[in-house]
């Protein structure tokens, strides 16, 4: 992936979240990305 494929990718979830929730969450941002996945936010979030 290129620049210019990665910035369409985190504009289009980021936008995606502001209409979603009104608001930008970097964490669900790279979720919504697959950059992570919901487990590895709940093991961080909890020390795991």
């Amino acid at each position: 992936m290129n620049r210019d494929q990665l910035e369409e990718k985190i504009y289009k979830s980021a936008s995606a979240e502001l209409i979603d929730k009104g608001y930008i969450s970097p964490i669900n941002v790279l979720i919504q990305m697959d950059q992570l996945t919901v487990k590895q936010v709940e093991d961080w979030r909890f020390k795991k």
